[in-house]
């Protein structure tokens, strides 16, 4: 009993413990999102103020010129060269009367046709106007001859009725207007504004970098004013807060922007202060579970068991697995080597009996003789081949600096000089730079590709091979190409061509195992690159090989379960003589 009580009490005080704490972290965030919304608050005021001096501005000339409007242009008949002196003096495009119905009564001097036709079809600036609205503006009009216009429309009165003067201001005159005295807001410094019609297109902002009549030059704001009137948007990888207002008596709105951290800079996130409560919480609970750590030790003490037997077992399967790599990989020279023997000799006794017997032979019997010699050859080197393929997965690679364009020189002059004479081939070799890695493997790599595209040739078309660099795809890796004019491959082989045993010519035709492609992609892979082929039917082929510059450390031989280097020399001596 006396043992249940101060866990129960423990228990009970670590519970009010969390309990307060959380109260008082939900108390803390309620207070920030308090923050939060009294900031976007006088964000969004800044906005609708600005708007709303913008509508007075243009309320209140619409109410001082309405008394000259009607003084100058109220008569029976309207002068034109008063309507030319208006658009001098305003540094207007244009300037237009219409009566009450709408009807064009006069125009300045050279009204293009296409603004005429408009006004006659009262657009919605004149509407607005002839209801009875103060003024009315217009979105941004292209107008030939000039950078773009922006129609106001404000009623005045006359002895014959209501009447409406229509203006067209160059969108520049309005832009700098505009410009001037959004740049005097609140923030102007951090925030950027625009007057934008209902197109998204710019009216005036103090940004001297935008452009009247184009779209608004931010990243990403266009997109979120189509979204809502305020909200935040991802500009070009930061995070910008935005509002905006309508401007009364227009299409046009007032749009602010400025980045989400500076609107939020004066808010004190009091981050510190939760750390510090769920530091205290968390070591109140580690307490509290200190009893059950003593409860679950016999518990991890027998797993720990478990877990060092489990070890036992995989180091046993480890080893074994060792030994049973070594054992194959000695098979595979002992079986290439007595499988090489028995070849030999049918080689040997056949080339025997046709030089010893060819007169007495019928010629189908010598025409029998040469298939066998000549099945023996394949078999010959298939078995090497096969060999050389299956000790690149398993003899661990002696990595080197390797000159990629001097081994592929050494291999065209040393390996294959007899097989570019007899194609009357020619093999072109840029530098290819330096790259760490097995300096066999690699010569093995570039005298199959560079074979390969000898071999393939077109009929009575002497071969041409140029092996050169290649753009590497990503950091910290060289790429070269094998390239030639050869044959080519059908574009559904580009994958097939690599598979062991894959033949997609016959044999007589174009003598192979099948496996040197293969062989190339086990050994780029096994250095951690990638090989790609490339090409088109009589279009000649194209391979390509990315290999990293500086090569992963390999296991050691014993590591990977295979014999010492000692015992690998004897291999390959073994290899070199079948």
């Amino acid at each position: 009993m006396s043992m249940r009580r101060p866990r129960t009490i423990l228990s009970a005080a670590v519970t009010l413990l969390v309990v307060v704490i959380g109260l008082f972290g939900v108390a803390l965030m309620q207070s920030h999102a308090d923050d939060r919304r009294d900031a976007e608050r006088r964000f969004e005021e800044r906005a609708h103020i600005s708007a709303s001096l913008t509508e007075s501005i243009f309320s209140s000339s619409a109410g001082q010129t309405a008394a000259q409007h009607a003084r100058r242009f109220g008569g029976a008949t309207i002068d034109q060269r008063q309507l030319d002196r208006l658009v001098r003096e305003g540094r207007l495009a244009y300037a237009a009367v219409l009566d009450a119905r709408g009807r064009v009564l006069a125009t300045s001097t050279g009204l293009p046709a296409d603004i005429r036709d408009r006004l006659a079809r009262r657009p919605v600036t004149v509407r607005a106007a002839l209801a009875g609205r103060p003024f009315a503006l217009s979105d941004f009009l292209t107008v030939r001859g000039t950078p773009g216009v922006l129609e106001y429309a404000s009623p005045f009165a006359s002895p014959a009725g209501p009447r409406v003067m229509v203006q067209g201001f160059p969108v520049r005159l309005i832009s700098a207007f505009l410009g001037g005295y959004l740049g005097d807001i609140p923030d102007a410094q951090r925030a950027t504004a625009y007057v934008v019609d209902s197109q998204g297109r710019v009216v005036g902002s103090p940004d001297r970098r935008q452009v009247a009549g184009r779209a608004v030059r931010q990243p990403g704001l266009v997109d979120a004013l189509r979204g809502g009137s305020d909200g935040e948007f991802d500009s070009a990888g930061e995070t910008r807060s935005f509002t905006s207002a309508p401007v009364k008596e227009t299409s046009w709105r007032v749009v602010l922007s400025m980045p989400s951290s500076a609107l939020y800079a004066d808010i004190d996130p009091l981050v510190q202060w939760l750390v510090l409560v769920a530091l205290a919480a968390a070591g109140m609970a580690a307490v509290f579970l200190l009893a059950r750590t003593v409860r679950a030790t016999a518990a991890v003490a027998d797993t720990n068991e478990q877990l060092e037997q489990a070890n036992a077992e995989l180091a046993h399967s480890n080893r074994e697995l060792q030994r049973s790599n070594a054992e194959l990989e000695q098979f595979a020279s002992v079986a290439s080597h007595d499988l090489q023997e028995p070849l030999r000799k049918v080689q040997t006794f056949g080339d025997q009996l046709e030089h010893r017997f060819a007169g007495d032979l019928p010629p189908e019997a010598v025409d029998y003789l040469r298939r066998m010699r000549a099945s023996a050859g394949r078999m010959s080197a298939l078995i090497d081949d096969l060999l050389r393929f299956s000790r690149v997965g398993t003899k661990p690679p002696r990595m080197a600096q390797v000159d990629l364009g001097e081994a592929a020189r050494e291999v065209v002059a040393a390996d294959l000089d007899g097989l570019v004479r007899d194609t009357h081939g020619r093999v072109d070799v840029e530098p290819l730079g330096t790259v760490e890695a097995d300096p066999s493997q690699m010569r093995q790599l570039l005298q199959n590709l560079i074979a390969n595209a000898l071999k393939f040739h077109r009929p009575e078309v002497a071969p041409e091979v140029h092996v050169r660099p290649a753009p590497a795809a990503e950091p910290g890796t060289i790429a070269f190409e094998v390239a030639d004019n050869g044959i080519g491959f059908d574009p559904r082989y580009e994958e097939r061509i690599f598979r062991v045993f894959e033949r997609l010519h016959p044999r007589d035709v174009y003598p192979g195992t099948g496996i040197g492609l293969a062989l190339c992609r086990k050994i780029v892979e096994r250095h951690g690159g990638q090989i790609t082929a490339a090409g088109a039917e009589d279009g000649g082929a194209r391979f390509t090989v990315t290999l990293p510059i500086v090569a992963a450390r390999p296991m050691t031989a014993e590591a990977m379960g295979m014999a010492h280097p000692a015992e690998d020399a004897a291999e390959e001596r073994v290899a070199a003589h079948v």
